[in-house]
């Protein structure tokens, strides 16, 4: 599943970017500092606010990407929009074990069909038989 790869990829990333927004948060403080000691100039405050900024902006995008990915996997597995999401508060910190069929019951035909890859498939075969027909 390309799906579970880009899910667990945003997922880490925003676990990453959320530490280093701390750490960057941590920095500026510091800054704030030693600039009303007049240790440091105003530009070098003024610069990590503004990676701190350019940090955070990144934030939104990832959660979405983070989203779409989970839906997909969702779907792929036949379960309904956000089945997943108390396993991800349950497990917010580490990447959650996703179901494969070797821990779960076998599927069974429905909910294969319902597969969104599954159904275009089909469509597709169905589509390829009336040309020949007509051909």
């Amino acid at each position: 599943f390309r799906a579970t790869i880009e899910w667990r990829r945003d997922r880490r990333s925003l676990v990453e970017t959320q530490a280093l927004l701390a750490s960057q948060q941590e920095q500026i403080r510091l800054f704030e500092i030693r600039s009303e000691a007049g240790l440091i100039e105003q530009s070098s405050l003024e610069r990590a606010r503004a990676q701190y900024a350019q940090t955070a902006a990144q934030v939104p995008a990832t959660e979405v990407s983070a989203r779409a990915a989970q839906y997909q996997v969702e779907r792929l597995l036949g379960g309904e929009p956000e089945s997943l999401s108390a396993l991800l508060r349950m497990h917010d910190a580490a990447t959650p074990r996703l179901p494969t069929l070797a821990r779960e019951e076998a599927m069974s035909l429905e909910r294969i069909k319902r597969r969104p890859d599954i159904r275009a498939r089909y469509a597709e075969m169905i589509a390829s038989q009336a040309d020949l027909r007509q051909a």
